[in-house]
C-alpha cells in the first residue's frame, strides 16, 4: 500500500482542496493517508490520519519554526511520496529530493505574479523580493515534480521537467442533494476570501447602485476577511445606508454551501489583478454546480466559461452599473436566469467536477512511482 504524506504549515487540516479533495480522493483510492497540518491534537478523520503541529499567525515565526515542525513529523512517517503545499515548505521538499524521496510540490497560486498585489509586502520591498523569490523557486523547484493549480502556470514555470495540472473544480457529491428554497426574497451570494482584490467594496457599490433603483436584495457573504477589513467594511455598508447584508465569516464548507443554494445568484467579481485574472474562481464552479446562474468578472478565462456554457453573465468588475444591470435583468428574465442555472449545472457534471480532476492526481502519483522503481 502507498503511503502519501502531505505538508503543509499553513492551512487547517480541514482545507477543501488538501483534505476535501486530494487526500479524501487518495484514501478512497486504497493508499495510506497522513496529512500534517496545524491542529491541536493527533486525530483521525474519514481513515486519514492527521498530524498536528503547532500553528504560527506570525509569518516569520512560521517560516523559521513552523516549517521544521512539520518537515520533521512527515520524515517519521517514512511516506512513498511527500506532497508539499506551501511556498515555505521549497528548501525542504528540495532536500527530501536531494535524499532520494519522491516528492511533489503543489503550486496553489503563482507567487511571483502575486507578490505585487500582497499587502503584507512593504511596496519598495516587492522588486527585490520578486527578483530573490524567482530565483530561489527556480533553482529549489527545477528538477521536483509539481502540480499546477491552473493551466496558466504552465506557460510561467515552462522550465518545470515533470509537471501536472490538477484544478480545484467542485466535487459534487458534496453539492448534489442541497436544500433550495429559492423563493423571495431575492438573494445574493458570494462565497470566498473577503477582501478587497476579491470585491468586497466592489459588490457593496453594486448594491448601492441597485438599492438606487429601488431593488434591495438579500446579500449572503461568506468566508474569512481580516478585522481590519471587516470593520472597514461596517463603515462602507452604514456609509452607504445599505440593508439586509449577512456576513458569516469563516464557515464549513458545507454550511457555505447550505447558504448558497438558497439563493439565486453566485457572484465572482474578482478585480483585475494578475493572480485572478488568470486563474479560475472556484466559488465560480460550484455556484453552477449548485444551478445558480453567475455573474463573474468579464476576464476572458471567466467569459470563455459563461459564454461557451450560457451559464450567466461577465460584467465590468470596476464598473457597480454593469454589475447591478446584470442583476436587474436576470430578476426581469426569471426563465432565462433558470436556463442558465440549468446549463452551468450540466456543464459542471460534464466538465467541471473533482473526478476528472482526481483521475489526474492519481495517475501523476503513479507515474512518479513507477519511475522511481524503473
Amino acid at each position: 500500500m502507498t503511503k502519501v504524506v502531505h505538508v503543509t504549515s499553513v492551512h487547517v487540516h480541514l482545507d477543501t482542496r488538501i483534505f476535501e479533495k486530494m487526500c479524501k480522493s487518495v484514501r478512497k483510492a486504497g493508499h495510506s493517508v497522513v496529512l500534517i497540518a496545524p491542529h491541536t491534537e493527533d486525530i483521525v478523520i474519514d481513515g486519514i490520519s492527521i498530524r498536528g503541529i503547532k500553528s504560527y499567525h506570525n509569518r516569520v515565526m512560521r517560516m523559521l519554526f513552523g516549517t521544521r515542525q512539520a518537515v520533521q513529523r512527515a520524515l517519521q512517517e517514512n511516506g512513498n511520496i511527500y506532497h508539499f503545499h506551501d511556498p515555505e515548505l521549497i528548501p525542504w521538499a528540495w532536500y527530501l529530493h536531494k535524499r532520494g524521496e519522491t516528492v511533489i510540490f503543489d503550486m496553489h497560486e503563482n507567487l511571483p505574479t502575486a507578490i505585487g498585489t500582497k499587502s503584507w509586502i512593504p511596496r519598495p520591498l516587492r522588486p527585490l523580493l520578486l527578483f530573490t523569490w524567482c530565483r530561489l523557486e527556480r533553482f529549489f523547484l527545477k528538477n521536483i515534480p509539481v502540480i499546477f493549480a491552473e493551466h496558466s502556470y504552465c506557460k510561467d514555470y515552462a522550465w518545470v521537467r515533470i509537471h501536472e495540472t490538477v484544478l480545484n473544480f467542485p466535487k459534487l457529491d458534496a453539492l448534489h442533494g442541497l436544500p433550495s428554497s429559492r423563493g423571495k426574497p431575492l438573494a445574493l451570494v458570494y462565497v470566498g476570501g473577503v477582501n478587497r482584490n476579491r470585491g468586497s467594496f466592489f459588490m457593496l457599490d453594486t448594491l448601492k447602485e441597485l438599492q438606487s433603483r429601488s431593488i434591495t436584495p438579500e446579500f449572503h457573504c461568506v468566508g474569512p476577511a481580516t478585522p481590519k477589513h471587516r470593520h472597514e467594511i461596517t463603515e462602507r455598508i452604514d456609509k452607504l445606508g445599505l440593508g439586509k447584508i449577512h456576513f458569516y465569516g469563516r464557515l464549513p464548507a458545507t454550511e457555505a454551501w447550505e447558504i448558497a443554494a438558497q439563493c439565486h445568484i453566485g457572484l465572482a467579481l474578482l478585480q483585475p489583478i494578475p493572480n485572478y485574472t488568470d486563474s479560475y474562481p472556484t466559488k465560480m464552479f460550484e455556484y453552477m454546480a449548485m444551478g445558480l446562474p453567475v455573474i463573474v468578472s468579464n476576464f476572458p478565462l471567466y467569459s470563455d466559461i459563461v459564454e461557451t456554457y450560457q451559464c450567466g453573465i461577465n460584467v465590468d468588475p470596476t464598473n457597480p452599473g454593469d454589475a447591478a444591470d446584470a442583476i436587474e435583468w436576470l430578476l426581469g428574465h426569471n426563465n432565462d436566469a433558470r436556463a442558465m442555472g440549468n446549463a452551468g449545472k450540466q456543464a459542471a457534471q460534464n466538465d467541471f467536477n473533482w473526478t476528472n480532476e482526481e483521475r489526474k492526481l492519481l495517475g501523476f502519483y503513479r507515474r512518479l512511482l513507477a519511475d522511481k522503481t524503473t
